[in-house]
């Protein structure tokens, strides 16, 4: 069976956000400030439902001043802490996503339950989804065992590889005192 290669995603023009830096990962540069869960020893650990997830479904990304006016007093982030969204309906505005769209774990721990609520809870009714990559989600998903879903390990040294950190800071100077910085940031922007 002859595998078809996708076309390169189209890259969005860089960020004028003075918080903006460029991340590289696997040899790809992008200015925009996002990348995909992808590492090279995903194949070593995941199945090839989690490896397609990674690489093709979800996006890395760092909170903007927008996505931080846009979440709930109860679930506030901080300018530049890293989230997990659906590459697919990213381009959304927020409120126009279905639920789960996004995430920011509060711990590189988290990353893997994070991912896991949003195959349950978005992936399948995303609007935005395209039927081709829809049929070999269902595809890939259906012939995945149990067993091979269980590789937390492997999601948190990943996350690690990729330059993430959890911070826990209470006082943080850019936030005035008394502010808390908790979640997961690329060890670049501390």
């Amino acid at each position: 069976e002859h595998k078809q290669e996708q076309p390169p995603r189209p890259v969005e023009a860089p960020s004028s956000d003075s918080n903006s830096r460029t991340i590289t990962h696997e040899g790809r540069t992008r200015d925009d400030n996002i990348l995909t869960l992808k590492t090279p020893s995903d194949v070593i650990w995941l199945s090839q439902f989690l490896c397609f997830l990674r690489e093709e479904c979800c996006e890395v990304f760092k909170a903007s001043e927008q996505d931080v006016k846009e979440r709930r007093k109860s679930k506030q982030i901080k300018l530049n802490q890293v989230g997990i969204r659906c590459r697919f309906c990213s381009h959304l505005p927020h409120t126009e996503r279905t639920g789960r769209s996004s995430c920011f774990p509060s711990s590189i721990d988290r990353i893997y339950q994070s991912v896991t609520m949003m195959i349950r809870e978005h992936f399948s009714i995303c609007e935005e989804f395209p039927p081709d990559i829809r049929k070999k989600y269902v595809t890939l998903k259906q012939n995945t065992r149990k067993g091979e879903m269980e590789s937390k390990t492997h999601w948190q040294n990943a996350a690690r590889e990729i330059g993430m950190i959890d911070v826990d800071s209470e006082d943080d100077e850019e936030e005035g005192e008394g502010s808390r910085k908790k979640g997961i940031f690329f060890k670049d922007d501390l």
